[in-house]
C-alpha cells in the first residue's frame, strides 16, 4: 500500500549555467518531465530498499531511532522519467523528494504534514550537496517553486513574468561521462571569469526580453550564450548538431543547457513544435 507520494519535475536552464555557480544571473523553468517518490508499507514486501538512499536519509535525520523506525515500517520506491546527468535537474528532483521524505520522518510519519518552500528548498539544497557539495541552488529552487525564476543566489531569486507566447523542443544527446561537479571544476579557472560575467549580463537582459516579449532579443541572447559555452568548450558535437536540427526546423534559438559536456539541448519556437528527436515539447512557462 502506497502510504505518502511526492512528486516533483524536471528543469532547463535557459541561461546562465555554469556562471551561476559564480554568482551571476541565470534563468530557469519548469518542464513537464516528472519523478515520483512512494513511501510503501514495508508488509507488502513489494519494494527493494535502496541503501544508498537510506544511508542518505540517515545523514540528514538528526535521530537514529526515527530513522530505524521508518525503516522498519516502510520502504521507498522511485520512478522517474528524467534522464540522468542529462542537464535536466535528476538529482534537484531527487533530493527535493527526499527533502519531503526526511520531513515526514521528522514529524513522526505523520500523514498530511505542511511544509514552506523556503525550508524545503534549503533542507533538499543540503540533499543535492551530497550529490555536487556545492549546488548553486538554481535547479532545487526552480523545481521547487515550479516557476520560471530569474536566479543569482538562494537570497537573491525572482519569478519571471514571461510574456512571450514560446514552446520548448529539447533533445537529449546521450548521458554525459563527467559528473557535474566535475564539469563545474573543469571550467573553474580564473581566465573563463570575464565570460561568466558576460553570460551573468546575457541573463539580466533575457528576462526583460521575455518580460517585453521581445523575440528578436531573446533569439539573439540564447544565440550568443550559446557561442559562449562552445568557447568555453563544454558543447560537444553531438549538442551542437541537434541545436543545427532544431535551428533548421525552425526555432529561433538553440544551446545546450546544464553542465555540458553532453546531455540536452532545447530550441526555443514561435509554435509548438512537431519533431520526432524531441524528448520534451512543450509552451514555454509564463
Amino acid at each position: 500500500m502506497v502510504v505518502q507520494k511526492f512528486n516533483t519535475k524536471a528543469k532547463i536552464i535557459l541561461t546562465g549555467e555554469h556562471a551561476v555557480v559564480y554568482g551571476f544571473t541565470a534563468v530557469a523553468t519548469p518542464i513537464p518531465l516528472e519523478m515520483s517518490v512512494q513511501i510503501v508499507d514495508h508488509s507488502e514486501n513489494c519494494v527493494t530498499q535502496n541503501d544508498d538512499l537510506k544511508n542518505m536519509i540517515a545523514q540528514i535525520v538528526n535521530d537514529d531511532r526515527a530513522v530505524k523506525e521508518f525503516f522498519k515500517r516502510y520502504d521507498l520506491s522511485i520512478s522517474s522519467d528524467i534522464p540522468v546527468s542529462a542537464g535536466l535537474g535528476s538529482s534537484a528532483a531527487l533530493s527535493l523528494c527526499i527533502a519531503k521524505v526526511v520531513m515526514f520522518i521528522e514529524n513522526g510519519l505523520q500523514m498530511g504534514f505542511e511544509y514552506n518552500d523556503k525550508k524545503l528548498i534549503e533542507l533538499a539544497n543540503t540533499v543535492e550537496a551530497l550529490f555536487h557539495l556545492h549546488p548553486s541552488g538554481i535547479d532545487v529552487t526552480t523545481i521547487a517553486l515550479q516557476k520560471m525564476i530569474k536566479f543569482n543566489s538562494l537570497q537573491k531569486y525572482s519569478h519571471v513574468q514571461n510574456k512571450s507566447e514560446l514552446y520548448i523542443g529539447a533533445i537529449n544527446t546521450g548521458k554525459r561521462n563527467i559528473q557535474t561537479k566535475d564539469a563545474i571544476q573543469k571550467l573553474h579557472d580564473e581566465r573563463n571569469y570575464q565570460l561568466f560575467k558576460v553570460i551573468g549580463e546575457i541573463g539580466e537582459e533575457f528576462s526583460k526580453a521575455l518580460e517585453n516579449a521581445d523575440y528578436h532579443m531573446i533569439a539573439c541572447l540564447i544565440n550568443e550564450n550559446q557561442k559562449i559555452l562552445k568557447t568555453l568548450g563544454c558543447v560537444t558535437q553531438k549538442m551542437e548538431e541537434a541545436c543545427e536540427y532544431l535551428l533548421s526546423n525552425d526555432a529561433i534559438a538553440a544551446k545546450m543547457t546544464g553542465a555540458g559536456f553532453g546531455g540536452t539541448v532545447f530550441g526555443l519556437f514561435r509554435s509548438l513544435p512537431n519533431l520526432k528527436h524531441c524528448q520534451v515539447q512543450s509552451k514555454l512557462e509564463t
